[in-house]
């Protein structure tokens, strides 16, 4: 009987556990008409976007050196030279509050989350995460967001790859399905041993 509820237990979190999401190794050409297009959709920002916020470095192109600040308190969050293998998170009040500085072609020129170029494009596209996928080692959960930034001048190619920065809405902790299927699985297992001693 031991080894049945143990079996039945190890048959309903498995699939929780081991469910494999799709990864990708590199964000080049970073837009919804690349291979993580069915992953991402247009985001716009907005008063959601105003709370509090964690925002890590996940990407750069070879050979660009971005910044990520906050204005706030004019302080510099991120390098593009400096992105660890595991995401690092920092907190930030809202991501309207932030922005990207460009050290390459515009000599530390700041750039709001909004702006745009000469040719009214913007030098910071915002995407949803729409489904959860792996980059590297690193799950990126549903529902956060992608600054994609582009420092090349006037739109030259729109690829939004030069820095990107994974933002996620702080809130409390969610339970993993996992242990909600193991909750329901005992609950069961009481049920049925109550009915056998019935």
């Amino acid at each position: 009987m031991r080894i049945y509820i143990l079996s039945l237990l190890f048959l309903m979190v498995m699939p929780a556990v081991s469910a494999h999401a799709t990864t990708f190794y590199n964000l080049n050409n970073f837009t919804t008409s690349s291979a993580i297009a069915p992953f991402i959709e247009e985001h716009t920002l907005g008063v959601a976007d105003f709370g509090t916020w964690e925002v890590a470095p996940l990407y750069k192109e070879a050979g660009h050196v971005n910044e990520y600040w906050f204005t706030g308190d004019n302080t510099r969050l991120f390098s593009s030279n400096n992105i660890p293998k595991t995401l690092e998170y920092k907190e930030v009040s809202g991501l309207h509050m932030t922005g990207f500085k460009d050290t390459n072609l515009y000599g530390n020129t700041f750039f709001n989350l909004t702006d745009t170029d000469g040719n009214g494009n913007p030098y910071v596209r915002i995407f949803d995460v729409i489904k959860e996928f792996s980059f590297g080692s690193n799950t990126i959960e549903l529902g956060s967001l992608l600054l994609g930034f582009n420092d090349s001048n006037n739109g030259v190619d729109l690829d939004y790859d030069d820095f990107v920065i994974v933002a996620r809405k702080t809130s409390a902790t969610p339970i993993p399905g996992a242990v909600w299927l193991l909750g329901s699985g005992l609950v069961g297992l009481v049920g049925l041993r109550r009915r056998a001693n019935a």
